[in-house]
């Protein structure tokens, strides 16, 4: 099999990734090869942002989430009746 090379650029995009991610750089390169690396550094992004607000306190019971999407679907009006 023929060795892949890429740029510096990237290598320091993908250690930076998995620094962040507490992943190794192999670990880390499965999810880019699979995913890209710009839709794995906003997924880590939006998790990080998303803990940060869980240890901050917003956030929102689930029961009260239930709540609003049972609210949200029992008015949505049915297909059939169209």
């Amino acid at each position: 099999m023929e060795e892949m090379k890429i740029s510096a650029a990237d290598a320091k995009r993908l250690k930076n990734l998995a620094e962040e991610s507490g992943r190794t750089d192999e670990e880390v390169l499965s999810f880019v090869l699979r995913d890209g690396m710009d839709y794995c550094e906003e997924d880590l992004r939006i998790s990080k942002q998303s803990l940060a607000e869980g240890d901050a306190g917003f956030v929102m019971p689930r029961s009260a989430v239930s709540k609003m999407a049972e609210m949200i679907t029992v008015n949505v009006p049915s297909k059939k009746a169209a």
